[in-house]
């Protein structure tokens, strides 16, 4: 029951109207389908719920025709109940398209293949590539500096402070501490030690110049005793050279 199954399809049939009808193309009329011809029941088969209007018909010779470009056509029965040729003319719009395929001097139109699914390419496996070479970023060791070596020198003995050396005003306190004493009796500086230091003069003061007066005439016989004194130069009628302080 195509129209209800479609052409290929069973379920309300227990096989489908496209196996039946090759059935009948190659084993009774030796693969020729112009001899096989699609017949429909239009009214009158209720019973067995086999009524086919005109749209189901259209289908089903528009899908046979995808199989059997060149087929024997359709008819269909209770011809009185096509009224004014409604289901016929209907059906008939796709008959039409390969009317006279079986004559020989008529071209017939290419049937067409059932769609074939491209076959999927087999995946690209990319070829291996080497692991990045990664440089040595470690830095050569550095060697440590070797220190110098500290050169120390040997303890030398401490001077002798010998106190028979200090006038009686220099005794006491002398060598550091109480080392030496100052004896009335024999009128000696006494004592001496090998660890004081040895007594040093304190440092004659530095004799103070006295400052140069400055000249009260208008001549000099040294100019150069007024150098770095602008004024005194200037007084004494010499000659005054910024750069330097120069009295000349």
């Amino acid at each position: 029951k195509a129209h209800l199954d479609g052409l290929a399809g069973t379920g309300s049939g227990s096989m489908s109207a496209l196996t039946h009808y090759s059935t009948l193309v190659n084993d009774i009329y030796a693969g020729d389908p112009t001899r096989v011809v699609f017949g429909f029941c239009i009214s009158d088969c209720g019973d067995t719920n086999s009524n086919v209007n005109s749209v189901q018909a259209k289908t089903i010779m528009t899908n046979l025709s995808s199989y059997y470009p060149c087929n024997g056509g359709a008819f269909f029965w209770v011809v009185e109940h096509d009224v004014s040729g409604s289901w016929s003319s209907n059906v008939n719009a796709v008959i039409q398209t390969n009317s006279g395929c079986s004559d020989p001097s008529t071209p017939m139109p290419n049937p067409v293949p059932d769609p074939t699914a491209l076959p999927t390419p087999a995946p690209i496996t990319p070829n291996p590539t080497s692991a990045p070479i990664t440089p040595d970023l470690t830095p050569d060791p550095t060697l440590a500096p070797t220190p110098s070596p500290t050169i120390v020198s040997p303890p030398t003995d401490p001077p002798v402070c010998d106190c028979s050396s200090f006038s009686r005003q220099q005794c006491d306190g002398a060598c550091g501490g109480n080392i030496c004493t100052y004896s009335g009796k024999n009128k000696v500086c006494e004592g001496g030690s090998t660890q004081a230091p040895m007594p040093t003069d304190a440092p004659a003061p530095t004799p103070i110049a006295e400052p140069t007066p400055e000249p009260t005439g208008g001549q000099c016989n040294d100019c150069s005793a007024y150098n770095n004194n602008k004024s005194a130069c200037e007084n004494c009628g010499c000659s005054w050279t910024n750069r330097g302080k120069i009295c000349s």
